[in-house]
């Protein structure tokens, strides 16, 4: 089943979501007495005037406070211009809260053009003062390139900071890092840690993955148990990953299938736009799994997964189209789809689109880029391309024939035990 292990540059997701404070506080204890006093009830049209009228006369924090109340609409209409003209003068006035509320707008498009090399300098200005939200964001604009070069080290960096700092969001986010190994060295037994504490603090990203290292046990010992307790209460708070690996597990798991439910939680993911979800339903009405098998209902999820860039469903789009299940043969659109997924790194694309490319099946045959791609296939030891690889060595296809390189790949493939190598080397001796 489809799972989306970490959401990263691409992926992965989407990649972040910037935390803007519900409280937005400043700096001095006079707008920290404006945000508690307000907390529970918002702020009415008299004390949102009395702010302005002192933001009027150049109060800094009332000026912040003025911007707070245009961008959540409390005690005024909500205006987001007016909410980053308000925070622009009491940023430029160098209060950090301010800088990164402005910073924020800048990376949506709220109230101005989204402009990330905007928003970059704002929340670096609020991060040199400490402020951690900023500090947060800044790892994140690090990590996606957004408004500044991509630099895993310096995201891994700013995210730390932000841990020392107790942003919530930050735990997850350099969990991630210790998990894949993306700018610190892979440590399972960091990642854990980083994930309980932000699973305690009920982040709904890290108590997902937190899940994930208790389902595959990874840093920790694996308990399916606690995996699936922790995915639902992630998936309760709305996180779709989580959604989705509950439908994985009640598609799958042989003492708790239960298509319903799976179904249910897959329904919720596709809701939110999550292409692993598309994948899963394609699955679904593929197999007739709580649904009538239905292959061109199947064929429609998985085009919608492939649409958005996912590179398995891409290739499951030129084998619908190579074998016309769901959808009329074509081996041009086959070798279309193929090609997409070759580029986006997956093996079995790669693999597929070599095949076409030697037998000039829906392209003109080509055994030099061909042998290209098998090679890219091999480096991922995808058993069928080293088997065909050693096949083009067998026949000088693209490369010098050579009966020893094409029976030690023949061996290589078998030993993964993919059969038709087995019955290559039979015929080999």
């Amino acid at each position: 089943m489809k799972r989306k292990v970490i959401l990263f540059a691409a992926l992965l997701l989407p990649l972040f979501v910037l935390a803007q404070s519900n409280l937005g506080k400043a700096d001095d204890k006079k707008t920290d007495d404006f945000v508690h006093e307000n907390y529970f009830g918002g702020f009415t049209p008299e004390e949102f005037q009395l702010y302005k009228d002192a933001a009027k006369a150049g109060d800094v924090d009332a000026q912040y406070n003025v911007g707070y109340c245009y961008e959540n609409g409390e005690g005024v209409e909500q205006n987001y211009s007016e909410a980053a003209k308000w925070y622009r003068k009491a940023a430029e006035q160098g209060l950090s809260a301010a800088q990164h509320g402005l910073g924020f707008l800048y990376a949506y498009g709220q109230g101005v053009k989204e402009n990330w090399t905007e928003a970059a300098k704002w929340f670096s200005k609020a991060a040199e003062q400490g402020y951690g939200l900023s500090i947060f964001a800044m790892g994140a604009c690090y990590e996606d390139g957004n408004g500044v070069p991509q630099n895993f080290v310096e995201a891994a960096k700013y995210y730390r900071k932000a841990v020392d700092k107790n942003v919530v969001e930050a735990y997850e986010a350099l969990g991630r890092f210790y998990y894949i190994g993306g700018g610190v060295p892979q440590n399972y037994e960091e990642a854990v840690k980083l994930f309980a504490k932000g699973a305690a603090l009920r982040n709904p990203n890290a108590q997902y993955y937190l899940g994930l290292c208790y389902h595959f046990g990874n840093g920790i010992k694996a308990d399916t148990t606690e995996a699936v307790k922790l995915y639902l209460l992630s998936a309760e708070q709305g996180f779709a990953p989580a959604q989705n690996e509950l439908g994985n597990f009640y598609l799958t798991d042989p003492t708790h299938k239960d298509y319903k439910k799976a179904l249910e939680w897959l329904n919720k993911a596709v809701a939110q736009d999550l292409p692993d979800a598309f994948f899963n339903m394609a699955l679904c009405y593929e197999e007739g799994w709580g649904v009538e098998q239905n292959l061109k209902t199947a064929v429609e999820w998985n085009r919608k997964a492939a649409l958005a860039g996912d590179a398995e469903a891409i290739t499951k789009m030129g084998i619908a189209y190579e074998e016309g299940k769901g959808v009329e043969q074509n081996m041009t659109d086959a070798v279309k789809w193929y090609l997409k997924g070759a580029e986006l790194g997956n093996s079995d694309a790669q693999t597929n689109y070599a095949k076409c490319l030697l037998q000039g099946n829906g392209i003109t045959q080509n055994y030099t880029e061909a042998i290209k791609w098998l090679e890219k296939a091999v480096a991922q030891k995808n058993p069928i391309a080293i088997n065909n690889l050693g096949f083009c060595y067998l026949n000088g296809f693209g490369v010098t024939a050579d009966l020893e390189k094409a029976e030690q790949y023949f061996q290589k493939a078998a030993d993964m035990g993919y059969e038709l190598a087995k019955e290559n080397l039979k015929m080999l001796k």
